[in-house]
């Protein structure tokens, strides 16, 4: 038999907040994942069952424990990376993809690389890793995306794509 254990005890507060990140669909799914362990821990089930039903290695679900009885809700949260922050928001990904997916202002039929890179102030090499990514060459019907920080606007109707000639 293993050591005993410590009961869980969660105020009503963290209670309903730990029910919203479980069952919310917006939650990071790893959030949700915790947050389901702690109230499994609360209502007393064994370890096994626990991880069972998150889908948490033993030694997971007993760090996530220890860390919520040290810091509570905030240990639920993963801690930063290390290293330097990201360079290139996600905004500023989200806006390359979307001028990569409409017509450039120019009247060409594509973007070239070093136009996209200009028009969103990046490098050339950081347009095709973020392009390459999925391959992303799917266009899309309209953009209507806004990015304020590098005053850039998008608000065009793509033309309809014409048939290939034989």
């Amino acid at each position: 038999m293993g050591r005993p254990r410590t009961p869980l005890t969660l105020t009503a507060e963290e209670q309903a907040t730990l029910r919203a990140w479980a069952h919310a669909g917006a939650t990071a799914p790893r959030l949700a994942q915790r947050a389901t362990a702690i109230l499994l821990a609360a209502d007393g089930l064994p370890w096994k069952e626990i991880c069972r039903r998150t889908g948490l290695s033993l030694e997971n679900s007993l760090k996530w424990q220890r860390r919520f009885r040290g810091q509570r809700l905030e240990g639920l949260r993963d801690r930063p990376r290390p290293g330097p922050p990201r360079r290139i928001s996600p905004q500023r990904k989200t806006l390359l993809i979307a001028l990569a997916c409409s017509l450039p202002p120019d009247g060409g039929r594509r973007w070239s690389v070093r136009t996209l890179a200009k028009a969103c102030q990046v490098s050339t090499a950081s347009v095709q890793r973020i392009l390459s990514v999925g391959q992303r060459t799917q266009r899309t019907p309209q953009s209507n995306i806004k990015d304020r920080g590098s005053g850039i606007t998008v608000e065009r109707q793509m033309k309809p794509e014409t048939t290939p000639r034989a």
